[in-house]
């Protein structure tokens, strides 16, 4: 049994209307093959990317675990900006 991975990928614009989908198969029980994934282009100007999500979820995609059913999964991005405020930079 091999199961669908859908990555959502929203590397332009500000919503998720200007989104990019792939699809992966994983077999049951198996994990996400990193080397597949790292092929998506997650790259997003004045952005950090942070990791994969679940689309019904706010926390980060474990990369180890195993798949065993269809499942979404999201990209999430930080503004640099926000991320230099954080740091006290001052732009």
């Amino acid at each position: 049994i091999f199961y669908n991975v859908t990555i959502k990928v929203q590397n332009t614009g500000n919503n998720y209307n200007n989104v990019k989908e792939y699809q992966l198969k994983v077999k049951e029980n198996s994990k996400i093959d990193v080397e597949e994934l790292n092929k998506i282009d997650t790259l997003k100007p004045g952005f950090d990317f942070l990791g994969y999500y679940l689309e019904s979820s706010n926390t980060i995609f474990d990369l180890e675990t195993q798949i065993t059913s269809d499942i979404v999964l999201m990209t999430k991005y930080e503004k640099i900006r926000e991320i230099l405020a954080q740091k006290g930079v001052e732009l």
